[in-house]
């Protein structure tokens, strides 16, 4: 799993927000007429496709387009009531989908949404070679030839065929990447550069600049909290600062630290903060026989399920399928190789590798994040070894506290190390790896350079443009974790700064404006 980082430098020229002609209330009773306000966001999206991938948090995105599904925010189960979709059931080897889709449904330009649409979208963002896909789709690499089919033998059913069980389908249709644009918005195959999707909000107006005027849907599933909402693109921190005091808007995401303290203390604002999940990351230690080799490091991810590893990748339900990638092996300085659950191919690793499974045991240590219940661990922990025991390779787990852990490495050090990140991870840099300090006693567990890793750093930061910076995060990415494996990524905090005027207006875990009415204040 590659971990996308986005350091946020950049030089911000601070121009008054454009003020536009106020649009038209809708005269849809799901849509709550009140004033229109100014949301400032720190990331912009390369382009307006959901399917394609993105950079840095999809705020704008989320607000234009809906996710098939709704997931409940407890359970990895859908939630029929918050979901653009009636229903969703699987057969019973996983290799079947079956969508069902609410009757009269339509997009904000009257056009039916229904099996056909969705097929469209889906195809487009599943399939290879469909001919409307996006340059590079935000799909996992390991749905690869997964996808059999995309049909609709109704307009109010959508069937997905697989052609082989893939656990985390849920999540999938639950991701904004699976939202479904209507079919108007595509030309001989070619997306629109403003696509139209069922999101809260539909483009009003662009510019000039990066700035955009949201006007609400009047079909949408749940009331709208505003009638127009105004994004403007603002990417330095304390540009943010200085935008939200000067009064030129109301809302801004993509707080952190000092920015947070500025605004905090201020009693005309409120502050909403939604931690990370933190990160998972599978320490081998180099120094033990059993994983100096490159092939039992390998064989060892292919034999975790998903379906086992989905309580620790998907601690924020709302974000899991933003959070899961199949494991990366590092085996090599050369680029990552992306794998994914296969025991069959685990097995046969094992055989070709002439790996003698009685000298394979090993020891793992779990280590839990300081808010995490250890005790919540115990089923996840048997689950990993009965996984590994259908490979024939036996594990003895146990779970240590992040305070006893460096004392317990110097005693006797384990086979791997199953390591959580406190889940408020703010920097996007300590998503990287978390034993980048010489001071982390993984660090030198895992035997890392963590002098080359904290130059790449620097070089990283100093790049001109972003497409080089994510060459060179790539780089540090593929050296930090050479002797790594990454089984989930992260998911920083997120911190919301609203004007206290807006009681009730709040951003939801994927960056959708949220809450039936909005209450303006004086």
């Amino acid at each position: 799993m590659h971990l996308r980082l986005l350091p946020l430098l950049f030089v911000v020229l601070l121009a008054p927000v454009q003020a536009w002609a106020q649009s038209p209330a809708s005269a849809s009773p799901a849509v709550q007429a009140v004033s229109a306000t100014t949301m400032a966001v720190h990331v912009w999206p390369e382009s307006l496709d959901p399917a394609a991938v993105q950079t840095g948090p999809a705020t704008l995105l989320a607000n234009l387009n809906e996710p098939l599904i709704r997931l409940k925010p407890d359970v990895l189960e859908m939630d029929p009531a918050a979901s653009l979709a009636a229903g969703v059931t699987s057969a019973e080897d996983g290799r079947v989908w079956e969508v069902s889709l609410r009757p009269e449904t339509r997009f904000p330009d009257g056009t039916p949404l229904d099996a056909d649409a969705v097929v469209f979208s889906l195809s487009r963002l599943l399939l290879a070679g469909h001919p409307a896909r996006p340059g590079v789709a935000a799909v996992p690499g390991v749905l690869k030839g997964l996808v059999k089919s995309v049909t609709a033998p109704r307009k109010d059913r959508v069937v997905i065929e697989l052609n082989a069980p893939y656990g985390p389908m849920l999540s999938l249709l639950g991701s904004l990447q699976a939202s479904v644009l209507s079919p108007a918005s595509f030309k001989a195959g070619r997306l629109a550069s403003v696509p139209l999707g069922f999101g809260p909000f539909t483009v009003g107006r662009q510019g000039p600049g990066r700035r955009m005027e949201l006007v609400a849907n009047p079909r949408y599933l749940r009331p709208v909290p505003l009638s127009r909402l105004d994004v403007v693109h603002v990417p330095a921190g304390t540009g943010r600062i200085l935008w939200m005091l000067s009064g030129r808007g109301d809302l801004v995401e993509g707080l952190s630290g000092q920015n947070v303290d500025d605004l905090g203390t201020r009693p005309e604002f409120k502050l909403e903060e939604k931690p990370g999940i933190g990160t998972v990351t599978l320490f081998f230690n180099p120094a033990a026989p059993p994983f100096q080799s490159i092939i039992l490091r390998e064989a060892l991810l292919r034999a975790l399920n998903d379906d086992v590893m989905a309580p620790c990748l998907y601690q924020d339900r709302a974000k899991m399928f933003r959070s899961f990638f199949p494991p990366w092996s590092w085996g090599t300085k050369e680029a990552p190789t992306r794998i994914g659950y296969d025991v069959v191919e685990a097995k046969r690793l094992l055989n070709m590798g002439n790996v003698d499974k009685a000298g394979t045991a090993f020891v793992l240590w779990a280590v839990p994040s300081v808010e995490q219940n250890p005790a919540s661990l115990a089923a996840l922990l048997d689950a990993i070894k009965s996984c590994l025991l259908e490979v024939g390779v036996s594990c003895l787990a146990d779970v240590v506290s992040p305070s006893a852990l460096e004392s317990r490495l110097a005693a006797k050090a384990p086979g791997a190390v199953l390591y959580w990140n406190d889940p408020r991870i703010a920097d996007p840099d300590d998503v990287t790896c978390s034993a980048i300090d010489k001071s982390h006693p993984l660090s030198k567990f895992a035997g890392l350079a963590v002098d080359e890793v904290q130059s790449l750093i620097a070089q990283a930061r100093g790049r001109d443009s972003l497409a080089s910076r994510e060459l060179a995060y790539g780089e540090l990415a593929t050296r930090a974790a050479r002797d790594l494996t990454v089984v989930s990524l992260a998911s920083p905090r997120r911190v919301v700064a609203f004007r206290k005027r807006l009681s009730n207006v709040r951003l939801g875990i994927d960056g959708q404006v949220q809450m039936g009415e909005v209450r303006v204040t004086p």
